[in-house]
């Protein structure tokens, strides 16, 4: 099965010049399910069927529409009787593959002045984002059915990773939350926007009921070879598994026509079949190419930024960090520090009530993922206690580190940095950030391979569950003693040694 997603620009009708170019277009791509964005009301879906959001506030007359669904499968509409002004930028359908409903929702989110053509907004950008975003959520919930399989896209008017040029920060950080919220991934994390200088802004984003197999970004054009749109088109092949039968997502390869790229997007999938994680004996091979270093860069930014900044049960490590030392001395923050994460991670139900509020890129068992998460946010909490800025890339570096514990001395020579046997913040921060971001690479390939030889239990191929409990609570509450003393260590304060950098 394959969907789509595309913004057609300027709602061309099907009679149209333009019009007949697009369904050229549309034809050639044979998606089963399209997501359309500025789409015309009476839009021909050439012998499928369609639906299409409701009239616009600011013209409810005219024929454009921010949302429809076109798809050559069996499809019921699923009108709602909300005046919320985001209902008309969702379309809400449920069609039927291979004999089971998958709930399909077609978005568009408000951009920076949307409120001249978009009425009943809040005032300021962010507000209506959020306005917008969350009314869809809470749509799509309460349509969906338990454990139903569900297909989200459109045109979101955000990027989901920095730099962020097409949106805002705060819009990138609630749509991440959105798609985890409802238990999908987004298939276009990496994917670029039609100009080629920015993250695409239109995303496709699946639950777990999906095996994934390949993605392509389209920029089409007409037959002389001018823009069809100011936009991209964005394809998925994915293929819809049986209850618990799939990993979930897996890795998708996403090429265009410039340039092949790829997108580890998946909850449970990043390593393909057959694929194995490197011993650790083979960090000499590193390629930042390779399946397990892409599946490291992005487990590095997911643990940076949920671990740094906060997750679930924890407020961001700085603020963590103020509230341990509440009466106490930084020696005792530490240890409370410790005591209170080592209990978390060692205690029943921990996993069940992380599960859904993060999502990591590689094919962890939930626990593990949930440990690797603990362990970052008491790294930067004890480095914060010690009085460190956590917002340098050097110091979110060292937090990373902790996590391999003397390993990361190794990690920093294979990278070129000229160091004795172990690491320290004076050394840290003398590191230029072309070669931190060289050392975030390796990290992340080392921390795979760590969790391939050590804890042997990734989950490599489709049909094979994703196993709660593989590592036993006591031996996570061991490794998140190591780096918080290791954290400890290296964060606390010292006379800075004259190590060069190389």
């Amino acid at each position: 099965m394959r969907i789509g997603t595309w913004n057609l620009d300027r709602c061309p009708s099907s009679t149209s010049e333009k019009g007949q170019e697009v369904a050229a277009r549309l034809d050639e791509l044979k998606a089963d399910l399209w997501l359309l964005t500025e789409v015309h009301r009476d839009w021909d879906p050439r012998g499928g069927t369609f639906a299409v959001s409701r009239p616009r506030s600011f013209d409810p007359d005219a024929p454009k529409r921010w949302a429809g669904v076109e798809t050559s499968l069996p499809l019921t509409t699923l009108p709602s009787q909300s005046e919320h002004p985001g209902e008309e930028g969702l379309v809400l359908a449920r069609v039927q593959v291979d004999g089971r409903d998958v709930l399909v929702a077609c978005s568009v989110l408000p951009w920076r002045g949307a409120e001249q053509y978009w009425y009943g907004l809040p005032d300021g950008q962010i507000a209506q984002f959020h306005s917008v975003l969350e009314h869809h959520v809470e749509r799509i919930r309460t349509e969906r059915r338990e454990d139903e399989p569900l297909v989200w896209g459109g045109d979101f008017n955000q990027a989901l990773r920095r730099p962020v040029y097409g949106g805002t920060v705060e819009g990138m950080t609630a749509l991440q939350s959105a798609f985890e919220s409802l238990g999908l991934v987004a298939l276009t994390v990496d994917a670029e926007h039609r100009n080629g200088h920015m993250r695409s802004i239109d995303h496709l984003a699946v639950s777990e009921h999906f095996t994934v197999a390949s993605a392509e970004t389209h920029r089409l054009t007409w037959s002389d070879g001018r823009n069809l749109s100011d936009h991209a088109a964005y394809t998925v092949d994915v293929e819809l598994t049986g209850p618990d039968t799939g990993p979930g997502p897996t890795a998708v390869a996403t090429r265009d026509e410039r340039s092949r790229w790829t997108s580890w997007a998946g909850v449970r999938g990043v390593l393909r079949k057959g694929e194995q994680p490197p011993a650790d004996d083979d960090l000499d091979d590193f390629d930042e190419q390779s399946v397990v270093a892409r599946a490291g860069q992005e487990l590095v930014e997911r643990l940076l930024r949920t671990g740094i900044d906060g997750f679930g049960p924890f407020k961001p490590a700085a603020e963590s960090a103020r509230e341990a030392l509440e009466g106490r001395t930084p020696e005792q923050a530490v240890s409370a520090l410790i005591r209170n994460h080592c209990a978390l991670a060692g205690a029943q139900g921990f996993v069940t009530n992380v599960g859904g509020l993060v999502t990591l890129p590689v094919t962890l068992p939930a626990n593990v993922g949930a440990s690797y998460l603990v362990q970052a946010h008491l790294a930067a909490s004890i480095a914060a206690v010690h009085g460190h800025d956590l917002g340098g890339e050097q110091m979110r570096s060292a937090v990373l580190l902790c996590l391999l514990g003397n390993a990361g001395t190794e990690v920093l020579k294979r990278a070129g940095v000229t160091v004795g046997t172990k690491m320290s913040t004076a050394l840290i921060k003398r590191i230029p950030v072309t070669v931190i971001r060289e050392i975030n690479k390796r990290a992340g390939f080392a921390l795979v391979a760590k969790f391939g030889t050590k804890r042997a239990a990734l989950t490599l191929a489709k049909g094979v569950p994703v196993v709660g409990g593989v590592i036993g609570g006591g031996f996570d509450v061991v490794a998140t003693r190591a780096v918080g003393a290791y954290a400890d260590r290296t964060f606390r304060p010292v006379v800075a040694d004259d190590v060069p950098v190389s």
